[in-house]
């Protein structure tokens, strides 16, 4: 094995959708179709007469081509502009593609700026003296995020940026990863307006878009505050025993590391008013879905 094996990195997810569609491409080939005897339901809309009622197509394996100018059905290379323009110019799920659109594109220029980056430094630097009051806000902050724009993946690069803060603190990596990756799923499960775990299940379920948000967000308040709770437990006690923590070995390079130049970028002004700008946006789309709902007729 060579001395610095360059590491691999996952796929893009348009490669892996690409390759999840060849596969049932060619399932298709092999998997006879059927079909279930179909009746009107009490709303207009069709359903199964029955779970038993599905029997096997007499012509077998349907099979896919590799383009189809038919409206009724789907080519292999046409699927992705069907499944974009399926449905009514109102249809939910042509709605969900937008909000994704605007959400996603919107959070990746924000990353980009840097502005959250240094905003979590900031704040680290000022409570320093006090370190334990760092955490609990660390958390509802990751935890936010995974809430409002479903922050999920981007907070690897988070933990990585703070396990050696966090540790020349006093607390170990694990603690970094809590109130960080484990403060976004937390976020992520409990969310109100998530984009993904949402937004697109309620589209499918065909219920309305972001309904239901007061109880999500109650729920999302209790189980980031017990989220909270376990994490000051846990950072607590590694302060007091730092060798009870599993990781005290490992998290001893952490503590020999200096503070870098990108630790020590100062918060500009430009970075605050971003950041006031992304509470701002937050605060008009959270009023917008909840005035919607429930106050205007």
């Amino acid at each position: 094995m060579s001395p610095n094996p360059v590491a691999r990195r996952a796929p893009d997810t348009l490669v892996i959708l690409f390759w999840v569609a060849l596969v049932l491409v060619a399932l298709s080939f092999l998997v006879p179709a059927g079909h279930f005897d179909i009746q009107t339901g009490p709303d207009g809309g069709t359903q199964p007469v029955a779970l038993d009622s599905f029997s096997l197509s007499r012509e077998g394996a349907p099979g896919t081509p590799l383009f189809n100018a038919d409206p009724s059905a789907v080519g292999f290379l046409n699927a992705p502009f069907e499944g974009l323009t399926s449905g009514s110019r109102m249809s939910a799920a042509i709605g969900i593609m937008g909000f994704l659109l605007v959400v996603g594109g919107a959070f990746g220029v924000i990353m980009k700026t840097g502005c959250i980056d240094r905003g979590v430094r900031a704040l680290i630097q000022r409570t320093e003296r006090d370190p334990i009051v760092v955490l609990p806000l660390l958390f509802f902050l990751f935890s936010l995020g995974g809430a409002i724009f479903g922050m999920s993946e981007e907070t690897i690069a988070f933990v990585i940026l703070l396990a050696p803060i966090i540790v020349r603190l006093g607390y170990d990596s694990i603690t970094a990863v809590l109130v960080t990756f484990v403060a976004s799923r937390v976020g992520f499960a409990s969310s109100w307006m998530n984009p993904f775990n949402v937004a697109i299940a309620q589209g499918i379920a065909d219920v309305p878009v972001l309904s239901g948000a007061p109880l999500r967000m109650i729920l999302w308040t209790v189980f980031t505050a017990v989220g909270i709770g376990i994490t000051l437990w846990w950072a607590r006690k590694v302060y007091r025993s730092p060798e009870s923590s599993p990781v005290h070995d490992t998290d001893e390079h952490f503590r020999n590391t200096v503070a870098t130049a990108g630790e020590q970028a100062g918060f500009s002004v430009r970075d605050g008013l971003a950041l006031a700008l992304i509470v701002a946006g937050v605060g008009w789309v959270i009023w917008g879905v909840m005035a919607h709902q429930y106050f205007i007729p």
